[in-house]
Formats: structure tokens, sequence, C-alpha cells
């Protein structure tokens, strides 16, 4: 058996493969008159059919054809012959059909035969499973076999006896039809007809009703006993749904009824008897009571006799004609019956009606025959792309052939349109030039045949068609379409011209809004449809499920009864429609081909563009429209959630059209402008029901999906709409038969431009935010586009060559290649800026710019020509603005010049590095081949002394002129805020804004005369990578083979020394053409300004061009702007450069031996050009001051280049934002970075620049700091100060009980437990920095939610209490404990909400408040210890997303039980862990199995036993049935054998993975009294020895307070060590070893360790003085991977809780130099991701050292609480004091 969706060919075969549809006896009737008599054809095969046919009844031919002579009197006997005549008679059609196309040259091969009842029959000879005789005998069997067996023997006909002989012989005795039935047609929705079924099933018996015929998902046909029609028909009143329609008048011939069986017995009785022989078909058989299709003998012998019995299945016998591969239902009869079925069923194949008339006859053969020769054709390997007379005479034929066979015309086109498919949408078959070539003539002659543009029948071909914006004419036609034509005529004359039609759509919109007037149940059947047969729609009902009440996709799925919740209707709204855009590209894949947009009436269909954008996923626009219903009924704040599912968006792949009607396509502006829309007040005001704008510049197709608004709701002025409605899904795979013309008009269209011209002119200007038909404006009717350049983007340039004439004659056909001609467009309406059209010098406008390039390139003398192209034609010109552009403007028309010039073959240096990401070694051999052939052949032209005033003319006033441009163009982006402040800060680096920087230099004359040009000579002048063209890849290809591969450095130096300028066939492109004081030819200037080359690499300018970055901007009025630019992680232009921007991060290059970026080859490639080695180099001679001045010029390249680089919407609008204009502001803070380093080089504050020194002459003076920052060292900071003077006496002997249960670092900051120890009472100090480091991180993280909003509350609370002179009323404190409840309560992480609520337990027991506040709020009493408990049964395990993600079991939820034990043990709520219904602590404890690691195992329950000791409840760890201290001390000490995988973040020895749960367990032990243990089967302090000594350094400084606390507390400190100090005597000399800043954990936690233990063992005396700098600076150098810079936050934690113990966390908090100026907390949130989404938990550590200081700012008196006195007392420990 073959199921459905299993056989389809892979390839399109150029035939005509149909499904032979035979139809049943309900045709009979329209056999009474033959449309063609086949018995007297001269075909053997058909003559054959009627021999064999006769014969298998004892009858002449000529008897069984179906005339009225040959009709039998006996009714039963009549029926019989009737179904012998019509299957003999079927064969025949299909074979005359088979044997009339083989006459023709050509073949029709059907895919597969079925047939509607006892059609089944004849579609089993036709397939080969019967022979023709055995057939007959069957069909005429059928009909009185059943007759007989409904109403008995009515005659005395032989052939009724001998029928009902045999019924007798199976047990029929009486008539199975005891009363004639009417047949009765039930129709309504599917789900209605599944309810009235069932209920007519329990109703009535299968004797009154009974199913028979599914005729279609919407109809089922039931018999109904005569006697209770009348009742029947009154008791589905009680389904008003449904529509209930007479079919037949009452019969008893009741075929397809399970009553019949008894007559299947005794036929297949009969058939056995009779010797009925079937095999296996040679063609697949689509069964008809059942979803099959079938070869196997058995299987068809089951079809034929599942005629009598079975329930008549159509709907699948439709649907199976679309899964054998067939393109085309033929009937094979007469009727049309068989095609209403199959378009009641939507079909969605072409079908027709085949009777064998000649003409219908003739179409077939015909199609067959044309659709043959355009597969050899399409086929053809033919590589000229001139068309031969014989595809010119098929290609009018495939219009004529339809046009005069119109029942084969769709067949036909849809042929066509699979090619054009395979070749355009899926690319799956490439075409020969010819064959596409061929395939665009026929695209262009659709998509203008139907405006009567071309006169088809006489032959007309459209070679091609363009249709283009018009630029020049009157007001009335300015801006609108033109369509031009370039026409064959048959004699082989081409004439232009332009189309008759009055519209052309220039932009497709797809629209989606609310369906309100769509039932929900309408929706919820749709959906189910949709997704049974497309998977991707199944996927997105699935994903979405969360907010249905039922999975839609359940093929057990009962309507929902009750009322469904508006967020269950929305999400099926959204959905319903999400899934049409999704069949309507699987369907009509062309559609999406053209230049599409997403727009919306309301905020339902906002959030349905954003899903068919993939701006967000569909689950997410789901949640995000149900965010906004629960918001808008609870009146609660929408930013937190619409924020948190909008940080998920993505790139969109379509732009979608704003309430304003300007399209969006950045993450950022989508985002922009959907908060603006889910704001308050927004929602209802902004969409207009009764208006939408669509503002894309042109004429608009709308496609409205599900929805229907009046199409003059859109408003498109000045520019023309349709609308097209697609209201089900059924109009989008239903095609033909009149159903949705305008759909079908729509993707004819889109198919018909499918060509390569308009795709290539489409993706151009999709990128360029501009339509098709204004690329269209500039290209030649008669020319083919090749391509666009992707240079700068103020020009356009198209690649064109000219078609020749075609020749008629083959033979003469031209070998020669087309030259291939560069156009470049320089014009005022294609760019943002609005440039001063008089000009001059470096302002020059890019039009006139453009005719000074093309004097430029005219006049270049040898040997520079050589490397430039040819200039041909040049036009100047004026272009009127259309008066819808006009607004605002002062002026009429628009410059632009356009020249032409000759190909420079090759690819841009640019593009190479993008594609193949070259090792940085090549790029700098690329580099010095430039530098070294312009030095020799361009720069030695026109030389003469410069005549001075260079710097002020060619780069001051530049600058100025340039940036004011930039003011008027987006004066919110380019204005005050930005440009005039004194500083900027960049990536954390203050530098001087470009006001502060041309004063400098200007006030200085030193610096000026340094800066100035000794010569002049004939320059590039825009050497950016983009303008220089590699025509010979194979050096740079085999260079890099070897360098990648690893090959011997001296094959490697080979390679490189092969690339040269002439190995590489080098060129450039587009000059700039202005120098100092001169254009176009006469250009000369400073020979410094073709050192470009580096801009695109060390400048980051690739990255910033092709948007490859992000920014963040914070400016306003009086602040400094605070800028961060952060580059896309392995982008191609980074992998390439390898950048590490060493400069900006005040690292020497010297320090960096092994780098292998680009600054490393900086130095070596510009110490060969200047021929630095040779003291009396000629190059440093005329310019000694190059290295000062090659920074300074790359600075002014950068900040004068922003101009160039704004943005523009479709129209030639500009928006003026940040975000939007990102690139010209990135680009511009290159630049200040890059003249900052300059000046700092004349200052002498910069000594060297990427490994070349500053020679001591480009000094002028030199006020010189040391730090190579350009900035004064810092103040030096006051010294360590302990929290305890009892420390440094007494050392830990000091310890707070509270100290000695827990004290690390790692245990207060990452797992918030004890915080807040050491208090010292109310210090202004620490709160200044509570204060300050709240209000810095609330600039980053706007709106802190959750933990991060609690941990700043309860620091505050912290300060709030304790500040002199305060107090706090009850109902302030109420108000305070419901704000820090509710916060945790928004907190969605459960692992976080549990460990803040047991921090708030800890901190009301340490601030001495009353617990009860937490168990009642201002508006009711709560149980928020209850609550707590509860959420840490939402933490689920595995949840940790570290580098152990996946190996933790349940090892967060431990230690959420062991915040809360610590905070209901601190207040006194011990009781409530195990008391209840539930115990607690027992639960906790059985979670220690559920750990993996040996490592994680120890440390978790390491804390766990100590909370639980010092609660006094160390029984249960020990006494409680089970020993799970020694379970856990046993399972750590087989951890080399149990070998479980640990990474971390930096390589760590064995040891310490060792050591770690060993040194935690023990003190774990010593807290809980139980010493024994220590000793249990071995010494285990004495084990940590060997393990200390493998230790490296930093993992020593990490363990260092674990082994002293340990030892301390087990009384083992002598015996062990000897000392503490001596302990600390070696960990202090780690401190200037261990580099903090080197990477985040090993290295970046390691000195927090060290300054706790040597604040409690009385040292701090012995830090050096530089220690707290050095943890200060640490930050900005800790970037070595990803994951370090992401993770500042982590060592930043522990650092300020420690230096804030030791009063040093001012240094934290204060300017630094190693940070620009500014404070290395304000650097750190500055590097932030929006919102710190990035950073995740890390960021959340920065909460807990804020609270913890908060908590110190208590009296010292409350260092201690009741809980922890108590363990002291049980210990016998003693506190000194």
């Amino acid at each position: 058996m073959i199921t459905l969706h299993n056989n389809v060919p892979n390839s399109q075969t150029f035939t005509p493969e149909p499904v032979g549809f035979f139809p049943g006896l309900g045709s009979r009737s329209a056999f009474r008159t033959l449309e063609c008599d086949l018995s007297l054809s001269d075909a053997p095969d058909i003559r054959d059919a009627y021999t064999q046919g006769a014969a298998a009844l004892g009858l002449e031919a000529k008897q069984i054809v179906l005339t009225p002579a040959n009709l039998p009197e006996d009714r039963i006997e009549r029926q019989a012959f009737l179904s012998a005549a019509i299957l003999v008679h079927g064969i025949a059609l299909q074979r005359h059909l088979d044997s009339e196309a083989a006459r023709a040259g050509t073949q029709v091969r059907f895919a597969a035969f079925t047939g509607e009842s006892f059609g089944i029959i004849t579609a089993a000879v036709a397939a080969g499973a019967l022979s023709i005789t055995d057939g007959t005998k069957l069909a005429y069997a059928l009909a009185p076999f059943i007759l007989v067996g409904a109403e008995g023997a009515q005659g005395l006909s032989p052939l009724q006896a001998r029928i009902a002989s045999v019924l007798a012989q199976s047990g029929v005795m009486q008539p199975l039809v005891a009363e004639p039935a009417h047949v009765v047609g039930l129709s309504g929705r599917p789900d209605a007809l599944q309810k009235a079924l069932a209920t007519l099933k329990d109703t009535y018996s299968a004797q009154d009703v009974e199913l028979h015929k599914v005729y279609a998902e919407h109809q089922v046909n039931l018999y109904v006993r005569m006697g209770i029609r009348e009742s029947f028909g009154l008791f589905m009143a009680n389904f008003p749904e449904l529509s209930l329609q007479e079919l037949k008048e009452p019969t008893a011939f009741m075929a397809h009824a399970a009553r019949m069986a008894p007559v299947r017995e005794a036929f297949a009785c009969m058939m056995d008897e009779e010797g009925i022989n079937f095999q296996d078909a040679h063609t697949p058989l689509i069964c008809n009571h059942k979803a099959a299709i079938v070869r196997g003998a058995a299987d068809i012998r089951e079809a034929v006799l599942a005629v009598i019995d079975r329930v008549m299945q159509s709907r699948w016998t439709a649907k199976g004609c679309e899964h054998v591969g067939a393109n085309l239902v033929l009937e094979l009869g007469q009727g049309d019956k068989s095609l209403r079925l199959l378009n009641d069923n939507g079909l969605t194949l072409p079908a027709m009606g085949y009777t064998g008339a000649l003409h219908s006859t003739e179409a077939l053969v015909e199609a067959a025959r044309l659709l043959q020769a355009f597969g050899e054709t399409a086929r053809s390997n033919i590589q000229s792309t001139d068309l031969t007379p014989d595809a010119l005479a098929l290609l009018r034929q495939m219009f004529q052939v339809p046009a005069r066979y119109p029942e084969v015309a769709k067949f036909l086109r849809r042929e066509f349109a699979k090619t054009i498919a395979a070749s355009q949408i899926d690319r799956c078959h490439p075409l020969a030039p010819m064959s596409r070539r061929f395939i665009e003539v026929y695209q262009h002659t659709c998509s203008i045949a139907a405006a009567g543009d071309l006169d088809l029948d006489a032959g007309e071909l459209a070679l091609q068609v363009q249709a283009k914006k018009t630029v020049v004419g009157d007001s009335h036609t300015l801006g609108r379409v033109n369509t031009e034509i370039k026409v064959l005529r048959a004699d082989g004359t081409i004439v232009h011209r332009i189309s008759n039609a009055r519209w052309s759509s220039e932009a497709l919109v797809f629209y989606c809004s609310r369906l309100e007037d769509r039932p929900a149940v309408e929706l919820i059947h749709a959906g189910r449809r949709m997704s049974e047969h497309t998977p991707e729609i199944a996927t997105l009902y699935r994903a979405s499920s969360a907010f249905l009440p039922f999975d839609l996709t359940d093929n057990t799925l009962q309507m929902p009864s009750g009322m469904l919740q508006p967020r269950a209707i929305a999400a099926l709204q959204i959905l319903h429609q999400l899934s049409m855009l999704t069949l309507l590209r699987r369907e009509r894949p062309a559609i999406f081909t053209s230049h599409y947009y997403h727009a919306a009436g309301d905020l339902l269909g906002w959030c349905v563009a954003l899903a068919a954008s993939s701006a967000l996923s569909a689950r997410d626009a789901v949640a995000l429209y149900a965010t906004h219903l629960e918001i808008h009924c609870e009146k609660r704040d929408v930013a937190d959630p619409v924020d948190k599912i909008l940080d998920r968006l993505r790139e969109s792949t379509a732009p979608i059209v704003a309430a304003s009607g300007v399209p969006l396509i950045t993450i950022k502006d989508i985002a922009r402008e959907t908060r603006a829309l889910f704001s308050h007040g927004c929602c209802h005001a902004v969409f207009d029901a009764r208006r939408h704008i669509l503002r894309l510049n042109g004429d608009v197709q709308i496609v409205c999906l599900a929805s229907s608004p009046a199409h003059e709701t859109f408003d498109t002025t000045p520019f023309g709409s349709e609308v097209t409605l697609i209201a089900t899904p059924v109009d989008i795979t239903r095609r033909g038969h009149g159903h949705n013309t305008a759909l079908e008009a729509l993707e004819h269209c889109c198919m018909s431009l499918l060509t390569g011209d308009n795709q290539r002119v489409l993706q151009f200007a999709q990128g360029r935010k501009i339509l098709s038909s204004t690329v269209f404006s500039y290209i030649k009717l008669g020319e083919q586009v090749l391509g666009f350049g992707k240079g700068g983007s103020e020009s356009m340039t198209v690649f064109v060559t000219r078609q020749t004439t075609m020749p008629l004659d083959t033979s003469k056909t031209s070998k020669t290649s087309k030259p291939i001609i560069v156009r470049k467009i320089l014009s005022e309406a294609l760019i943002a800026v609005g440039w001063n059209p008089d000009g001059e010098g470096v302002m020059l406008p890019p039009f006139r710019k453009a005719k000074r390039q093309a004097e430029f390139l005219k006049a270049l003398p040898d040997p520079a020509r050589w490397y430039f192209p040819e200039v041909f034609e040049i036009l100047e010109r004026e272009i009127p603005v259309p008066p819808h552009q006009r607004q605002g403007m002062q002026r009429d028309s628009f410059k632009e010049t356009i020249y032409e010039m000759s190909f420079v073959p090759g690819e841009e240096v640019s593009r190479y590095v993008e594609r193949c990401s070259p090792p940085p070694a090549i790029v700098a051999r690329i580099y010095e081949q430039i530098a070294l052939v312009l030095a020799r052949d361009v720069h030695c032209l026109y030389r003469a002394p410069a005549p001075g005033q260079t710097l002020e003319t060619s780069y001051f006033q530049k600058i100025e002129a340039r940036l004011a441009l930039c003011r008027r163009t987006a004066p919110l982006t380019f204005g005050p805020n930005l440009l005039d402040t004194d500083h900027i800060v960049i990536n954390g680096v203050q530098y001087r804004n470009v006001g502060t920087l041309l004063k400098a230099f200007r006030e200085h004359p030193a610096y000026c005369e340094i800066l100035e040009p000794r010569v002049h000579a004939l320059v590039m002048g825009d050497t950016n990578t983009e303008n220089i063209k590699i025509n010979n890849l194979g050096p740079l290809q085999h260079a890099q083979i070897l360098i990648e591969s690893g090959a011997a450095q001296s094959e490697i130096d080979a390679a490189l020394d092969a690339i040269t300028a002439s190995s590489m066939d080098l060129r450039f492109l587009d000059p700039r053409a202005i120098g100092f004081a001169s254009e176009g030819a006469e250009t000369r200037d400073d020979p410094m300004y073709d050192n470009k080359p580096w801009h695109n690499s060390l400048g980051h300018y690739d990255e910033m061009h092709h948007e490859r970055f992000e920014l963040a901007v914070r400016t306003g009025p009086s602040q400094t702007p605070d800028i961060q630019i952060t580059y896309e992680p392995n982008n191609p232009y980074a992998r390439a450069y390898r950048v590490e921007d060493l400069t900006e991060r005040g690292i020497d290059i010297a320090s960096q031996p092994g780098g292998v970026g680009m600054e490393h080859y900086f130095a070596p490639v510009m110490r060969k050009l200047y021929d630095m080695d040779n003291p009396n180099s000629p190059r440093i001679a005329e310019d000694p001051h190059w290295l000062v001045r090659f920074v300074f010029m790359m600075g002014t390249h950068f900040t004068a280049m922003p101009p160039f680089h704004f943005k523009a919407e479709f129209g030639g609008a500009l928006i003026d934002s940040l975000l939007v204009q990102r690139r010209p502001v990135a680009i511009f803070c290159e630049g200040i970075r890059w003249l900052n380093w300059a000046l700092q080089m004349l200052e002498g504050t910069r000594h060297s620049f990427l490994g070349i020194e500053v020679p001591a002459a480009s000094v002028p003076h030199q006020p010189y700091y040391g730090n190579g920052t350009g900035l004064p060292h810092q103040a030096s900071r006051q010294m360590a100060i302990s929290p305890n003077p009892a420390f440094s006496r007494i050392g830990m002997a000091a310890m707070a009980p509270e100290s000695r249960v827990i004290c690390t670092p790692w245990s207060r900051m990452v797992r918030g437990l004890a915080l807040g120890q050491h208090p010292v009472g109310y210090d202004d100090a620490i709160a200044g920095i509570i204060t300050q480091a709240r209000d810095i991180l609330t600039q980053q993280v706007t709106k802190p939610t959750g933990y991060l909003r609690f941990a700043l509350q309860l620091a505050e609370l912290g300060m709030a209490l304790n500040r002199p002179g305060a107090r706090v009323t009850h109902d302030e404190l109420q108000t305070r404990a419901t704000g820090l409840m509710n916060a945790l309560r928004a907190e969605t992480n459960p692992y976080y909400a549990a460990v803040g609520g047991g921090i708030l337990f800890d901190a009301f027991a340490k601030f001495r408040l009353d617990i009860s506040l937490l168990n009642s709020n201002s508006t009711r009493d709560c149980d928020f210890a209850a609550e707590m408990l509860d959420v840490i049964d939402r933490i689920q395990p595995d949840q940790i997303k570290d580098e152990n993600a996946g190996n933790h079991g349940e090892y967060e939820k431990l230690f959420a039980y062991t915040s809360i034990f610590l905070g209901f043990g601190q207040a006194g709520l011990t009781n409530r862990l195990t008391s209840g219904s539930r115990n607690y602590v027992r639960e906790a404890l059985h979670l220690i199995q559920t750990v993996p690691s040996p490592f994680f195992k120890g440390r978790g329950c390491s804390m766990l036993f100590s909370v639980l000791s010092a609660m006094g409840l160390d029984g249960m760890i020990f006494d409680d049935g089970h020993d799970f201290m020694k379970e856990v001390l046993e399972y750590v000490d087989r951890d080399d054998s149990i070998d479980f995988p640990l990474r971390f973040p930096q390589p760590i020895t064995r040891a310490y993975v060792k050591i770690y749960p060993r040194i935690t367990m023990l003190n774990a032990i010593a807290i809980s009294g139980r010493h024994e243990y220590a000793g249990m089967g071995h010494d285990r302090v004495a084990e940590l020895k060997p393990l200390w000594a493998e230790l490296e350094p930093a993992e020593k400084m990490h363990m260092s307070l674990y082994y002293l606390i340990a030892l301390h507390n087990l009384g083992r400190t002598e015996q062990e060590i000897g000392s503490v100090h001596v302990l600390m005597d070696e960990l202090l000399g780690y401190l200037d070893v261990v580099d903090p800043g080197a990477n985040f954990f090993l290295n970046g936690l390691s000195h927090a360790y060290i300054v706790e233990s040597a604040m409690l063992t009385g040292r701090l005396g012995d830090l050096p003085p530089q220690e707290i700098d050095r943890i200060a600076g640490c930050l900005k150098r800790m970037d070595a991977t990803p994951l370090d810079r992401v993770s500042r936050a982590y060592p930043f934690s522990y650092n300020l809780n420690a230096l804030g113990e030791i009063g040093g966390a001012g240094a934290l908090m204060s300017p630094n130099a190693a940070y620009g100026g500014i404070s290395a907390f304000s650097w750190l949130v500055g590097q932030l991701s929006p919102d710190g989404q990035t950073e995740g938990s890390r960021l959340l550590m920065l909460g807990n050292a804020l609270m913890g200081l908060g908590l110190r700012l208590r009296p010292r008196e409350q260092s201690s609480t009741a809980m922890f006195d108590d363990i002291a007392r049980r210990r016998g420990w003693k506190i000194e004091a």
C-alpha cells in the first residue's frame, strides 16, 4: 500500500501526468448520448477494448456501445448493461487519448486512476489490476447484486434468478432493504456535522438513518428511510447550523451501506467462482473507501468490494489526487459530476472533463506537445543568451495555444510557473543562459499581456519590461510609474512602447488586524485543518499552546465548552493570521518575492506583523498581546512585561509599517515603536480604524488576511492602491474555478516579475530603502542588470550590459561577450543629507563631486591611468521634486550627475575580507602593496611643495562644515548634547570632544606646524578598501591555505612575498577628486590621505559601515555624552582583522608579544614603507612626523565622514534618532578617539602607537604623567581600616559567631547567606556608596524588577533605619515591608525569590524589626513565610546556566532551602519547618542524593549542615534514621572513582576540585560540634596539606579563608600550619603575582579572599600600598573572553564587599584614570547590556553586595543574634573582645 505524501516525483517531467477519474453510476444519465463513439476508432487498443468487453458478456463489439438500441428492457439487466458499457467506454477514452498523443509524437502519462463508487472498477482495469474481460463481468454484475439483495428478485429474468441463487447460498433469503430510503445531504461546519452524526447514531437505528458517503469535509450523505423522513426533518431542527438537501428520490439501491455486507460476501464468492483475477497494478489506484493509494492485488480487490458495504470516502479520494505526483485531473467520461466533487473538496490541481470530443482531444495533445517542447528548451545547455528562431516560435505558441484552447490554459500556466519557481524561487534548478532568457521573455510577455499592450495573435513578444518612476515630466506624472516595453514583432523588428496600464503596484502590504466578525469556533476549525496538512502551522499552534485552553493539534479535540477568555480568542486570531501567511508562503511563494511589508490596523495586528516578519516568535507575539490584555484590565504598569518580551526581538525579515505609515526594519526602531504602541494612553489613539496610513512612496497592493477593511480606509496619498481580500485558508489553496481571481492575478503578476533583473534590482532596492521602480529609472530599456556596487552610501553604482538584437539566424550568432558598463549615479534625490548645491572643496555636493571624479579619471596620466577605469559618457541634469515631497523644501528640483565607465574586474578588498576572513598577515600584505603602488605610480606625479594652510582648509574647516551639515540634517542626533560638550565618554574612556580638540590644535602653532604636509601630489584620495579591487585572488588563497594549515614559516613567508600589486592585479575605483584648493583633473593633495586602508580594520570602518555593531548612548543637557559601541562577536571582519583595541584599552603592544591581529602588523608594515631601519630614509626625511600625522589623518577621516552615512526611509524621509542614525554617530566617535590620540602624542602624553615610538621631534612640549593614558595619576587611596580593632590584636579569636559559621565571599555574594557581617553603625561613606551605586546602576537598568529591586530597597531600608535621628513609623515600616515582599513576588526565577526571602527574614532579625510585618500588608493578611516555602517547590532541577549546566541536579533547590532555613532560624520561625504537614528539613536532606557531583554535593551540603547546626537542628543530620554527614563524606571520598566531569571558566588543577568540598565539609563538621567525623576513616584535616601544596597561587588565594576558618573552628591551626601568619605570609606574596584583571573567575575573585583573610588575621597593615588601587583598576583588563566581559560584576561584587569591610570601597566609586576619568563602577555599569540581560545572575551579585553594605549600617552591638549567640553557647565558643 502507498500512503499519502509518498508518491510525489522529485522533478518536473514536462508532460501531462493526469489522474484518470472515472465517474460512477450516478452519472449514467449523462451517457444517454455519447459525445464521441469510439467503437468506430481504427486504433487497435480501442477496438480490443470493445471486443474483449463484449465477449465477456457473449456479445458482438457493436452491441456494447451505449446506444438506445442496445439497452435491455428488463430493469435489472438494463442496469447491468449500462455499467458494463460505461466501463468499456471509459477504458476506450483513456486509450484514445494515449493513442492521439502518440500519433502527435508526445505522450500523456497517467499518474494514477480512481473513480467514484462503481468507477473504481474502471480505474482498476485502467491501472492494470483487472483485465477488460474481468472488469466487464464485475461491472455487469455489481448493480444487479445490490438491487436484488436489497429488493429481492422482482422479475423472471435469468440474471435476477441467477443472482438470487448466489445470494441465497450466502444466506440472503429476504430483501435487505425493507423500505426505500431518501438520499439526503447534510452540510455545515465539520464539528457541527460530527456532533449531528453522533446524535443521530444515538437516536436512530442504522436501518432508519445510515451514513453512506463523506462527500466533503463540510458534507455527508445519508440514507433516510421513507417512513421516518418527516420525523428526521423535524429532528434536524435541533441543528440550525446545518442545512438539509434532498439529493435523490427514495431508492432501494443502497451501495456503500453496512447492511449490504451479506451481498458483499455473495459477490466475493461469485468473483471466486468466475475466476476473476486481480493482479498488482502498473499504475497507482486511489481508493474510494479510505485514505490510501494502492497497487497490490489484494488491496484493489478490497477497494472493489468496498463499493457494496463500506462508506464512500469521496473527500479522501479527492485529496488523494494531490498526492500522487499528478499535475492534472481528467474526468474520463461525461456529466462533469466528478469535477463538481473535486471542486467542492478544494482540489488545487487543474481539472477538466474529457469525453473524447475532437476539440478536447486536440487541446490535451497540443498541451502535451507544447509542454514537451517547453521542457526541452528549459533543459537546453545553450550558453548564449540569444534566442533561436525555434525558441521564439515556441514562445509564441505558449501564448497562442492557451488562447485557442482555454480548457488547458490553467494547466499550462501552472506547469510553466513550476519551472519559473524552480529556477527563481527554490533555486534548485538553475537554468542555462538561453533557457533563462527564454523563461524571462515568457515572464515579460505575461506581465503585460492583460493590459493589451501586445498583439499576441500576431506573434508579438515582450523582450523586456521595466516599471520606472517618472523622474522628469509634468507634476501629474512625477513619481508615478511608467512601464516601458521592448517588443519583438513577428517580422523580427524591435519597437519600444509605453504600457497602457494605468496602475502598477510598486509595493505589497500584508495587512492584519482584529477579526471582529470571526467566531472563535471557526478559527479553531480553520486552525485544525491547516495544522493537519502543514507541519509548520501545527508547530506554530503547539508553540503557543500555553495561551489556549486546549491543544488545537490534538486529533481527538472536542470543541471547548463554555466561553473562551479574551486572551485565548486573541491567541486564536493572531495564530490564525500567521497560519494563513505561512500557508500563503507555502502555496504561493512567488508573492513573497516582491517588495513586501507587514502592516497592522490595531495592536493585535501589530503582534501578527512582529511574528510574520520574524521579529518575534509567534509565542512571544501572542504573549505580548496577552500581556496587553491583562495590563489593560488590571491597570498594571506596562513597561516591565513588554520590555521583557521585546528583549527577545530579532532582526526582521521584512519591514513593518509603523502607525505613521513609515516602514521600520531595525530591531531598535521596531522596539521603540512597539513600546510606544503599548504604552498607556497610546494603544487606542495611534491606530485609526477609519484611516490606515501607508507612506511607501509608490502604488500599493494591499493583501488583507482574514479581515476585510473597506478600501477607502487605506491612505496611500498621493499614490494609488488596490486591496485583495483573503477571507479563508481555502482562498489560498483553491485555484481556478473563478475562486479569488484577485489573488490568482496577484500571484500571476508576482510570478511574471520573477526575472533575474527584477530580483537583483529588488534586493538592492530593499537594502537602500528605495523602491525597485526608482532604481529602474536609471536603467535603460535594452540593458541587463548584472549587479550593484556595495560601496559608499551616497552613490548608486549599477553594472549593466547592453542586450543585442536577437538574430533570427542561429548560424550568425555572435560569440563576442558583451562589455560590462558601470553606471554611477549621484543624485540629491537618493541621499539623506541636504548638501549646499553651491558648496566647494570638501563641501562639494555629491552630484558635483561625481563630475569631478569623471574629469579626474579622464585626465589621468601614465602610469596611474592603468590602475583606474576609463570614463565614457557624463550626464548632468536637474530633475523636478515630486509635489508630495516638496513639503518643507525650499527648492523644486534635485541635481544629479550620471557617468559611465569601464568595468574593473575583480573583487573589492572589503568584499574579499568579508567573504574569506583572511588572516591578518594577508590583509597587512595587501595594505603594504597598496601603499607601495600608490607611492610608486601615483604620488610621484604632479609633486610640488605644499603651500601651507592645508590643515585649516582641508581638515579643521572640513570637520566643522561637515558636522554643521549633520546638525542641519539630524538636529536631535547631532545636536549640542552630542557635539558641544567639552568631553565625551566612548567605551568607558573619557576623551576631549570635537570643539575642545579643534581649539587645542588651533591654539598651538607648533602642533599645526608638525601636522602640515610638506609635499602635495596626485592622490587617489579615497583608499577605503571598498574602492580597491583584486582581480587575481590566487596568491591570497594560496597563502591563506598555508597559514591555516600550519605550514612551515618559510613556506608562508614565500607565499606572502608572492603577493604583489602585480600578482593581485590591483586596481582602484572612485577617486576622491577633491584636493587642496583643487578639483577634478587638477586634484593635488597630501599623500598621507591615501593611508586610508587602515581605517577599514584598525578603525572598525567595515564593521560600522555594514552595521555589525550595537550602540548605547546616554546624552542630555549639561551631561557628558556616554557612548558604548559593541561590535558583533565573530563577524567576518572581526574574524579577519582580529582588532583588540589595544590603544583604547591602554595596553602597550609590546606587552602582547604573541598577538596576531592587525594592530600587531601596523609597525612592521609602516617600518617597511617608511624605511625606518635606514637612518637616511628619504621617506622620513620628507615626512619626519608621519606617525602623528597618520593618526591625525585617520581622526579627520572619521570625524568628517558622518554626512555620508545617514539612513533615509522610503520617500527620502529621515528619522532623527541616535538609534536609527547610529552609524554616523559611531563613525564620529571613532574620529574623536583618533584625534585624541594624535593630540596626546603632540602633548607628550602618548609615547608610542602600536609599537612605533613617537619621535621626540613630534612633541613640541611634554607634560607627561607616565601612565600612558593622558590623565594624571589618581590621588592616593586611604589605608585599609579594620571594622573590628580586636582583629589586629587577637586575630580570628575576635570573630563573631556568624562569621565562624558562614564567612567566605562565595557564600555571601553568590548565595546571599549571612550578609552584613561586621556592622559599624551608620556611616556616611557607606551610605554614599549605596546611593551612588543605586543612581549609576538605574541609569542602565532603568526599571529594576524582582530580586534587584528588592536588593536596592533593602539597602535603602538599612540607611533609613540607622540614619542618625531617623524615626521610621510603623506604617512606613509596613509599606517598606510590603514593597520588599512584592518585589520578591514579582521575581520570575523561584530560586532568586527564595534566596531573597531568606535574606529578608535574616535582615529583619538583624535590624531587630517585628517579624509580624512580614505576615501582613496594607490591604490584607498574608503568610509570607508560607509563600516562600511554596516558592521553593517551583524550583526545577538543572536550571543553573553555567559551564556545568545540566549537571547540578537539585543543587539550586538545596541552596534555596539553606537560605530559607537561615532566615527562619534568625526570625524565630524554626518550628514552621518541622511542625506542619511537611517536614521541610527532612525534604531538604533527602535532596542531597539528587546532586551527582562530589564537588557540588560537598560544597552545597556543607552550608546546609552548618545552617542546621546553627539552628539547633543538627540532630536531623545525624540522628533522624540516617547519617547524612557520613553519606556525604564517603561520597566525596569516592570522587576519583566517580570521576564526574566538571568545567570551570579557567583551567584549574585536580587538587582544587578535591580540596574545595573537603575543606568546606570540615567546617560543617566543626559547626556541628561532632569533631570525630574529621577523623572518620582517616585524618581528613591532614589530607588537606598535600592537596594545598599542589594548588596554583590563585587557587590557594581562593581556598585561603576556607582553610583558615576550618582549622580555627576545629582547633587544628597550630598542628597543621603552625601559625596563621605562616600561611598569610605565603598568601600576601601572591598579591603581586596574580593579576586580578587577567580573568573574571580564578584571578578576578582571588584578591577579595586575601583582603578578608588579612582582615580576620589582623594583617591588614601588610597589604601592599597599591593593593586597593590594583583591585579598583583591574576591570578593564578583564576582557580575554566574552565570558570575562559579561562576568565582571561577579568579581566586582566580591571586591565591593571585601573593600567595604576595610573602608576601601570608595576606590571603586571614585574617578580613575584606568577608566578614562570615571569610576570603576560607572565604567562597569556602562559595559552592561541593556537592562543587564546578558549578565543575568552575575548582576544580582551587585545586589547582594549592596544589601551587605546596608546591613552593616546597623549598630555594632547588633553584630549577633539570638540564634548565633545560642550556637556559640552550645559550642563553647569564647568571643574575645
